[in-house]
């Protein structure tokens, strides 16, 4: 509709944006663009929503944000939150690159890592967690480590991953985001006032 992408996708999108930029002014309504936009099919387009993150987030350099069109690699925990075990940690990430089919290979790729499922905020049980993230985002120590988790717990994920495991990577901890399967994620700015970041989660993007 405003015309900012040549692109032929093969679908019907040029045109019905087309005929509707014609019909406007006949209707008398104005055309405005948007500040802000998502990249989107127009299924897409309608399957998002945007959230709010607690204000227990953690971010080791503000300058990261916005940071977008991050694709979930959803890892589920055991139910049991007495099971969580680094093992049991793990094995969820293993799981969850293994479906989306996302190898050593693909490390060029930007990924959101989403811890999701019951934690008890215990030493142990956080040192667990952040020991499996670890191996499992080691062979992608040249890009920013995105993590996303259902658990109240961003904040101490964070701060363990940075200063007890010395991790390199810079490191964006999220919380309380309800993501899934084939979604992607943007991270906005973080919200001073109340120390939350805006998350926009998508179910599908272009590159671009």
């Amino acid at each position: 509709m405003y015309d900012y992408d040549q692109q032929d996708y093969g679908d019907m999108g040029p045109l019905l944006g087309a005929a509707v930029r014609r019909r406007l002014p006949s209707l008398g309504i104005p055309l405005a663009g948007s500040a802000e936009r998502i990249r989107a099919t127009v299924i897409g387009a309608s399957q998002y929503t945007v959230q709010v993150s607690s204000s227990t987030v953690f971010v080791s350099n503000s300058e990261l944000l916005p940071y977008l069109d991050l694709q979930v690699v959803p890892a589920y925990l055991p139910a049991d939150p007495n099971d969580l075990t680094q093992e049991a940690v793990e094995q969820a990430i293993a799981r969850g690159f293994e479906r989306l089919d996302i190898a050593e290979q693909d490390i060029g790729k930007h990924i959101a890592l989403a811890v999701l499922g019951p934690v008890i905020p215990t030493y142990d049980s956080i040192r667990s967690m952040c020991a499996a993230i670890a191996d499992a985002l080691a062979p992608f120590h040249d890009h920013v480590w995105t993590i996303v988790l259902s658990a109240d717990v961003a904040g101490l994920v964070g701060a363990m991953l940075k200063n007890e495991f010395k991790v390199e990577p810079e490191v964006i901890v999220v919380d309380g985001i309800n993501v899934g399967e084939f979604n992607f994620i943007d991270l906005g700015e973080q919200l001073e006032s109340v120390e939350a970041i805006p998350v926009v989660v998508k179910s599908l993007v272009f590159e671009g």
